[in-house]
């Protein structure tokens, strides 16, 4: 075995390295590497990590100063109660069900759920009931917006009648990684007619009650009735990794509808006999700022994102900066999303398995680190901190961007200038021809009715028989969630039967660069645990 250097300290080199190379941060934490925070806290957070004792307090039993800081939180979003969690959202999504106890043994939610509700499914016992995806992809100018299929909610309102006595909850995520929202407010009062726990995962949702814009503050979960919100609070306010809160509603409280003994159990069970007093410190300094500076912030990126538009070069696209989209649809403005025009062709010498990948790749080595990356799109998540210099870094790389794919394209008729998409048809071997099959493919996955046979408990209970080549696995039934990236939410839930057409569509997907999370870049290398 060969002698390792104790000298070294790897992990802290690469984030050293990182942080060096991140010159305009578009990405979680909002905090945006401390800057949200006043002179002298920065260097005083190593210092304020502390135990729980007499002078301090305890996320696990709330004193005097947890106790006033979650009552100020909860009374800035209009909650009945609200939980400081320093184990992410996660826990939060976790705990909620798990505190959801004697009404039936399924939940009930869409397919495109964070792959914490497979594992709070997991450990709950429950079986997942689907909400059926929308029918159709939404068409017109705003239609790349919506990679991913949305619950049919009138279809759900069905569903949930049915089988209202088996249900234990509900749970929805609004907005998704893309900014869009769901109005579930007529769902939220179907739930409360059932006496059925409405959950929503709205963890990249967390400033919405105080932006800028009213007709984002009404996509605030609670403020459509939902029953339990688990908001990120580190993903856009100045909280660190990974600081979360847990909202219950008042009209929950007030019910009984949720039992807030039984949902604090649950948040001990899931979480750590030593939370991180630190990581709740901040979450009490990101309320505070969010309440007295919140909506001029919000104002600010939509300004800054105004500005970018207006130099965006004519490759590339910018979602639009107002809530409302062309579909008759709301998602968040202040998640940008960036892609190429349709028709254009990729330079020939950065290879990249899509256009996407290939932006994301660009703009990385300008040092504009974004959120992520898809099939067609960049996400940019601009902090409510966002220093105008990120701007300006960020304009001058889109910039190059667009000198780069103006130089990849073929010549026009008239022997100068590049070709857009003002033709009829695009380019040869163009892009977004090849984004189109990966993006149709993709959607196609998660609209396919899952097979499922077992609850999900079992990936716990049972040991798997075999680990097969994936082209070996139809009809048996997988003992793990099978989560692409991106989008990182899973296709496959433990104790579904692998049906021919995913097996053959995730196989494909790899020439796009879409491989499930903890698998190879090489299909044939895949080994799935399989139960029968």
């Amino acid at each position: 075995m060969p002698q390792l250097n104790q000298d070294a300290a790897p992990l802290l080199d690469c984030l050293k390295q990182a942080k060096a190379q991140d010159l305009a941060p578009f990405h979680m934490p909002g905090h945006r590497h401390a800057e949200a925070y006043p002179e002298p806290l920065p260097q005083l957070l190593l210092s304020l990590d502390t135990t729980e004792y007499e002078d301090t307090d305890n996320l696990n039993d709330p004193g005097p100063a947890l106790s006033q800081a979650q009552e100020l939180a909860a009374d800035l979003w209009e909650a009945g109660a609200c939980f400081f969690l320093s184990g992410g959202s996660s826990q939060g999504i976790k705990a909620a069900v798990l505190a959801c106890q004697g009404r039936g043994d399924r939940l009930a939610l869409p397919r495109l759920s964070h792959v914490a509700a497979c594992y709070a499914a997991t450990l709950a016992g429950l079986t997942p009931l689907w909400l059926p995806a929308e029918d159709e992809a939404p068409r017109g100018s705003d239609a790349w917006l919506y990679p991913l299929p949305q619950p049919d909610l009138q279809q759900a309102e069905a569903i949930l009648q049915k089988h209202a006595g088996q249900i234990r909850a509900l749970l929805l995520t609004s907005p998704d990684y893309y900014g869009n929202c769901l109005a579930f407010s007529r769902l939220a009062s179907l739930c409360h007619q059932l006496n059925l726990p409405l959950i929503v995962d709205q963890a990249h949702g967390a400033y919405f009650c105080r932006s800028a814009q009213p007709l984002v503050r009404a996509q605030d979960a609670l403020k459509q009735g939902a029953d339990v919100v688990i908001y990120s609070a580190h993903k856009t306010l100045a909280a660190l990794t990974p600081a979360a809160l847990l909202m219950v509603s008042r009209q929950a409280v007030s019910s009984g509808l949720l039992s807030l003994p039984r949902l604090r159990l649950a948040l001990s069970l899931i979480g750590t006999t030593s939370p991180s007093l630190l990581t709740a410190a901040t979450l009490d300094y990101a309320r505070r700022d969010l309440a007295l500076t919140g909506p001029g912030r919000s104002e600010a990126v939509l300004r800054q994102a105004e500005v970018l538009q207006q130099g965006l070069p004519p490759q590339l696209r910018l979602s639009p900066l107002k809530p409302r989209t062309a579909c008759g649809r709301v998602r968040d403005p202040q998640r940008l999303l960036l892609s190429l025009q349709p028709g254009l062709r990729l330079p020939a010498a950065d290879a990249a398995p899509s256009s996407g990948c290939w932006l994301y790749r660009f703009l990385s080595q300008q040092g504009v680190k974004a959120e992520m990356h898809d099939i067609r799109r960049v996400v940019l998540l601009p902090s409510l901190y966002q220093k105008p210099a990120d701007w300006q870094v960020l304009a001058a790389a889109l910039t190059k961007a667009g000198q780069a794919l103006a130089a990849a394209q073929p010549e026009t008729a008239s022997g100068a200038g590049t070709r857009l998409n003002t033709g009829p048809a695009p380019a040869p071997d163009a892009a977004s021809d090849s984004d189109d099959r990966g993006e149709r493919l993709l959607r196609q996955l998660y609209t396919l009715e899952p097979q499922t046979v077992y609850p999900p408990s079992c990936a716990l209970s049972r040991q798997p028989r075999a680990w097969l080549p994936l082209a070996d696995c139809s009809g048996r039934i997988t003992a793990q969630a099978l989560l692409p990236y991106p989008p990182g939410i899973p296709l496959v839930w433990p104790g579904e039967r692998l049906q021919p057409a995913l097996i053959r569509g995730l196989s494909a997907l790899a020439a796009w660069g879409v491989i499930p999370e903890g698998m190879p870049a090489d299909p044939d290398a895949w080994r799935i645990p399989v139960l029968d």
